[in-house]
């Protein structure tokens, strides 16, 4: 009798997957009417229980059970899934009620039950969660074709190399009245870990011969030219964000300069404060440790949460770009997997052209006097398709909030994505 009680077990739950009256709490296979619930009574039974069985035949056994796992979870992904909002009332009606309790019951108390509603809920998961970001990684690959990221690239480095140089020299401006001695020096070797050596000797070069000890001048006079040109790559990278989000561009054009001069100010900022973190070193761990009399373990543990600090600024300052940039209405919070993508594909790629340029390329005997510029060039395109592939991604996760939110319905070219308010 013991042996025969898995195979039994296997022919009840494959009964419980046709019958109605199991899911919606009429069967009599509930262990417990007070306590239990319809899926917590249909899996209990479904438990293999501890037999003595002949290994050949404990083999088959356990075979079956995992098949029959197999095609349980099949059916079941069908009212895992949430309910359509554009459902008729009379439709949700002459639904089951224990289907919609049981759908309810199965996402909210999975891991509360057994192991292995756990074990059916982590699997479904994992496959509509893979199936989806599939669909999703296939949705950013025709949307970069469609929206030509490839060009728009090469138009922002274009702007971006125009603006460089201004942005540079009101930060060496600023950082000149910090009292850190060599901080702006610090800061080009920064900047050194990501741009092309070649590129880098010729922004130091620029840079010397335009700045000069008297700071007031352009501080007064020249401050507002100078933002004026440095924010031009900012603009332009608003234009192209609003392409990627299917936003109209409906700014006025000096207020999409005021918001490109607040972006280049906040990311400016944000990758300040990564320098300063870099210069810094371990030395700010062991002071920070002295002065806010910390433990031993904080001094040790500062170089990780040092460049922990450094990521998390690089990825708020494309947080930022991609809130503010585009003209579309969304949450701080949605824009975060496209800057982590963004952050991670920037610093993959600036690492790969930095080891190209540096060992493989001769930029100077192809071009000459103009190789270093052309490196620059270079390396200011590949960041921004980074920066647009984490923007498209952005744009589509935030049409699928809007196909769930909205009523299953896509959103067109050129419209609006007007996010719920949070409550």
């Amino acid at each position: 009798m013991g042996s025969t009680l898995p195979l039994v077990e296997i022919v009840v739950m494959r009964s419980c997957l046709v019958t109605w009256s199991t899911l919606t709490g009429t069967s009599p296979l509930r262990l417990d009417m007070k306590a239990a619930s319809t899926i917590t009574a249909r899996m209990a039974i479904t438990m293999p229980r501890q037999t003595c069985l002949p290994l050949p035949l404990f083999c088959l056994v356990r075979s079956a059970i995992r098949r029959t796992k197999l095609k349980y979870i099949g059916r079941v992904s069908s009212f895992l899934q949430p309910l359509p909002s554009g459902l008729p009332a009379k439709a949700a009606n002459q639904m089951p009620p224990g289907l919609v309790s049981a759908q309810r019951h199965l996402q909210k108390s999975a891991f509360h039950l057994n192991p292995l509603i756990a074990y059916v809920y982590m699997g479904l998961a994992m496959r509509i969660g893979l199936r989806r970001a599939k669909e999703v990684t296939q949705a950013v690959y025709r949307e970069v074709q469609r929206t030509r990221v490839l060009n728009m690239a090469a138009g922002l480095s274009y702007y971006f190399l125009l603006s460089l140089f201004p942005l540079l020299i009101v930060l060496a401006t600023l950082l000149g009245y910090l009292p850190i001695p060599n901080l702006f020096n610090h800061s080009m070797d920064f900047a050194a870990r990501f741009v092309p050596s070649e590129a880098m000797g010729l922004v130091r070069r620029i840079l010397q011969s335009v700045l000069t000890p008297n700071r007031g001048g352009l501080l007064s006079i020249g401050l507002v030219g100078t933002l004026w040109a440095a924010s031009g790559g900012f603009s332009a990278m608003i234009d192209a964000l609003d392409i990627a989000y299917d936003a109209r561009a409906s700014r006025p054009m000096l207020k999409q300069r005021l918001v490109a001069v607040a972006l280049t100010f906040m990311t400016g900022g944000l990758m300040a404060i990564a320098m300063l973190l870099t210069m810094v070193g371990d030395r700010a761990g062991h002071f920070l440790s002295n002065v806010l009399h910390l433990s031993y373990v904080f001094e040790r543990s500062w170089p990780f949460l040092r460049w922990g600090i450094i990521g998390l600024c690089i990825v708020l300052s494309m947080e930022v770009l991609y809130f503010f940039g585009p003209n579309v209405k969304q949450r701080f919070k949605h824009t975060l997997p496209g800057a982590l993508v963004g952050t991670v594909l920037w610093i993959l790629i600036s690492a790969a052209v930095n080891v190209y340029v540096s060992h493989f390329a001769n930029y100077n005997k192809t071009y000459g006097t103009i190789g270093a510029v052309v490196a620059l060039l270079f390396w200011l395109y590949v960041s921004s398709i980074a920066i647009l592939i984490g923007a498209e991604l952005n744009a589509e996760l935030l049409k699928v909030e809007g196909e769930r939110l909205q009523g299953q319905q896509r959103v067109a070219p050129g419209q609006l994505v007007e996010m719920p308010k949070a409550a």
